[in-house]
């Protein structure tokens, strides 16, 4: 005799139907927006490089890059410097020595003004002041 037929109305009964075998899901088979996923442009490729490159060119000029280049690299040593707490002895030798070159600081001390320590414009106001008073 045949096995009865599903939904047959002579069968009461009903054969299971095995579920539809599935591979095991993986950590890697998670949904991942398109913004997580790996860009088709990255900055390390090559004519993003240039095109920044470029851009840079166009909005200073060539003449302008390397000192802009010097200046950020003069900033960053001096930001390392104060990060680690070190003063320097040039930068205290090299004010003292445009000290004594600098008309103002001549000036105030020929009037008799104490200049250690005390920036431009201190001076300047104290020789103002001290010359008015003549």
């Amino acid at each position: 005799m045949h096995p009865p037929l599903l939904g047959g109305s002579d069968s009461k009964v009903k054969y299971k139907q095995t579920p539809p075998s599935y591979p095991a899901r993986r950590e890697s088979d998670s949904f991942q927006p398109k913004s997580a996923t790996k860009s088709n442009m990255a900055i390390d490729d090559p004519v993003v490089i240039g095109l920044i490159l470029v851009i840079v060119v166009l909005l200073f000029g060539a003449s302008r890059i390397p000192s802009l280049a010097r200046s950020l690299g003069q900033a960053r040593r001096e930001y390392e410097k104060g990060a680690k707490g070190e003063t320097s002895a040039e930068s205290v030798q090299s004010s003292s020595t445009t000290n004594a070159d600098d008309p103002l600081f001549v000036a105030a001390q020929k009037e008799g003004i104490d200049t250690q320590g005390k920036t431009r414009e201190q001076i300047a106001s104290e020789l103002s002041w001290k010359l008015s008073k003549k």
